[in-house]
């Protein structure tokens, strides 16, 4: 329980620490933030989340148009995408009332915003087989000819209705348009030239169709798409990983780098697993004495005996923890013939040989040679006792 308590912790913490640098890289714009963290929780599948905070971010564009006077043109615009995004959220997961609730919205923002509202609709009406719904997209399509989405619409609404013919018309007429260029328009005329058995053009509609795909969905639907007409089509989930990567590559990072040193401790006691002589050297820079770093100390010894950084990392450790006195006596000790001119090596190895009574010859020798340099020291006096009833023994 408490492992899956520190967890949740840890993730709290980092998600924490995501919104922050989110908001710093928004330009410490809270409503920027929230409305591109809406965005990434819908491409990641939690559109109803991320509705939530492209709402909140809709509303606070509204009220800074009511607020200001004059009517602050590029808040307006704001909260007219953000209400057209909304509606675009609820559409592809299938709600049309939600959607056509926004939509609704929409209208009473900008004209701009009002006429796609309208066509859209115009469509999802016509999904519902409403009469009259079709007619308006093929009338809007010839008031204004410089539309992209009025003809994509229709050819959606045909496409549906298997008028194949007139929905390919429509379609290859909304892609010549500025801005009709787009993935969902050229996936749907490889439906259409797949339906009419025109391979070459929907193979070409394919392939650029995943050229235009932006999210890591649709890139896999793409590629999969493409491998109905070509022999070797790009791998699918390379692809859907290699676009996910890329698009959420600034998030991946910072949360990666967070939860690295939230959780430091594990990854570190994981290495001590896999490489201890790593993980040694990493506790050694912070001098650590825990038990995770003692482990990977004797680990990481035993491949390399005779390593004198190691060996004064281990006897320090055991040293500090106030346990392992022996232990602590004999590293020293060994670390004493590896280093004889150290004389903090001698002292500590001198000092435990009194504490631990041992009377090994390394240890007696050890003691010998402390009191020759320190004949006067308060500690004189125990070590050579110590001395005497060793060589007495």
């Amino acid at each position: 329980m408490l492992r899956l308590r520190s967890a949740a912790i840890v993730l709290c913490v980092a998600l924490v620490a995501w919104l922050v640098a989110a908001y710093f890289a928004a330009g410490r714009d809270f409503t920027v933030t929230q409305r591109e963290l809406g965005h990434k929780l819908a491409d990641l599948g939690l559109a109803s989340f991320g509705s939530i905070l492209v709402n909140q971010a809709s509303e606070a564009y509204k009220s800074q148009v009511e607020s200001a006077d004059p009517p602050d043109e590029v808040a307006l615009q704001q909260h007219a995408e953000c209400e057209l995004e909304l509606a675009a959220m609820f559409r592809r997961h299938g709600n049309a009332k939600r959607a056509r609730h926004y939509y609704e919205r929409a209208a009473e923002t900008t004209p701009a915003a009002k006429a796609e509202a309208k066509w859209w609709t115009s469509y999802l009406n016509g999904l519902e087989d409403e009469p009259g719904a079709r007619r308006e997209l093929l009338a809007a399509s010839v008031d204004h000819p410089e539309a992209s989405l009025p003809p994509y619409l229709a050819g959606r609404l045909f496409l549906r209705e298997e008028k194949t013919e007139q929905a390919r018309s429509y379609l290859e007429q909304s892609i010549a348009l500025t801005g009709g260029d787009t993935y969902r328009a050229r996936q749907a005329l490889v439906d259409a030239c797949d339906v009419l058995g025109d391979t070459e053009p929907a193979t070409e509609h394919a392939q650029r169709a995943l050229e235009l795909a932006v999210t890591a969905g649709e890139k896999r639907a793409a590629a999969i798409r493409l491998g109905d007409f070509v022999a070797e089509p790009p791998p699918a989930l390379r692809l859907w990983a290699e676009t996910f990567a890329r698009n959420h590559a600034t998030d991946l990072t910072w949360l990666g780098a967070i939860v690295l040193v939230l959780m430091f401790p594990l990854w570190l006691t994981l290495l001590s697993r896999v490489l201890p002589s790593v993980a040694a050297r990493i506790y050694m820079v912070g001098g650590s004495s825990d038990p995770a770093a003692i482990t990977a100390y004797e680990t990481a010894l035993k491949r390399t005996p005779n390593d004198t950084r190691l060996l004064w990392a281990l006897a320090s450790a055991y040293q500090r923890v106030g346990v392992g006195a022996t232990r602590s006596a004999e590293l020293y000790e060994q670390l004493w013939t590896l280093r004889p001119d150290d004389e903090s090596v001698l002292t500590n190895a001198a000092m435990l040989a009194v504490e631990c009574g041992r009377e090994t010859d390394i240890a007696a020798r050890a003691c010998q040679a402390w009191f020759e340099l320190n004949p006067d020291d308060p500690n004189a006096d125990s070590v050579a006792s110590h001395i005497g009833r060793v060589y007495r023994a």
